[in-house]
């Protein structure tokens, strides 16, 4: 199953057969990946920075499709730190056991419990994502722009800042960072492909020539889009792996070009910059 109600194309395979094979079958199990998909995918196999985007009520509809054809046998599997997803452990215990709930009533009962003071604005910032995976039907499988375009971001992130001015309690608070981190981390890898053929970059001819002085602060370069979303590189011995996003230490560029020159400015975060030194031979062999 897709994190999406069973009507979605996406399920349509599993629908399909297990209507097939449910008539046939004394009994039928379902190993369910669908918290897998909805919260690891951002985040595994590091299980750096995860965003749950559990989908309630794609959980409650599949769950209700299940006992429809008498399957009592349900399971489900998780990678990485529970921290990032607690209410995707919640959300499917309790579709699984009560799928006849209604849907505000699970979310309340959970956010009132785990962001106590501050669950009103942070239930709220999980609906806004989930409503648009519901509207878009959108796949969480993959981080998709589409669940944070349309001013949702600027809206998901009012919504935390709120919800920190209600926090009294420190676990709250930590609770409440948590999803920040985790909500700015799922955005900015949703803003990027991950192939080159699928990245383009729009090289715009600039109308004056922007200053050189590494500020980039300047009309000419505020005027050019800027790129983001890299990957920290991998070692040689490491080559078979692409290597981790860089979330903490970001790297973007600029460029643009006019009848004289082709322009490129970068901007490294390095806070350590004193104690950077010059690769050895195995890593140049590796850079390109």
């Amino acid at each position: 199953w897709k994190p999406l109600p069973v009507s979605a194309p996406q399920n349509a395979p599993i629908r399909d057969n297990i209507k097939a094979w449910g008539p046939k079958c004394g009994s039928i199990g379902i190993w369910s990946y669908v918290l897998i998909y909805s919260d690891t995918t951002f985040g595994y196999p590091s299980g750096e920075k995860n965003l749950v985007v559990t989908n309630l009520r794609a959980l409650l509809d599949q769950n209700k499709f299940y006992k429809e054809f008498g399957i009592r046998q349900v399971s489900t599997q998780l990678y990485g730190p529970q921290k990032h997803w607690p209410w995707g452990f919640y959300a499917f215990a309790v579709s699984t056991w009560r799928p006849d709930l209604a849907p505000e009533t699970v979310q309340e009962d959970f956010f009132k419990g785990y962001y106590g003071e501050a669950w009103e604005p942070m239930l709220e910032w999980y609906e806004e994502m989930e409503k648009a995976a519901l509207e878009k039907n959108i796949d969480t499988e993959a981080p998709d722009p589409r669940l944070f375009e349309g001013g949702r971001i600027e809206k998901l992130r009012s919504l935390i800042a709120e919800a920190g001015k209600l926090a009294k309690r420190w676990f709250v608070k930590e609770r409440i960072s948590t999803a920040a981190d985790d909500t700015e981390w799922t955005y900015e890898k949703s803003q990027w492909k991950t192939t080159s053929k699928d990245r383009p970059y729009p090289c715009h001819r600039v109308k004056e020539a922007p200053v050189i002085d590494g500020k980039m602060d300047d009309a000419s370069w505020k005027s050019l889009p800027e790129m983001k979303g890299f990957r920290i590189a991998a070692t040689r011995m490491d080559a078979a792996h692409p290597g981790r996003f860089a979330f903490k230490h970001l790297t973007s560029f600029k460029m643009g070009w006019d009848d004289k020159f082709l322009y490129l400015a970068m901007r490294c975060m390095e806070p350590d910059i004193d104690k950077t030194k010059e690769a050895d031979a195995k890593q140049k062999a590796f850079e390109y």
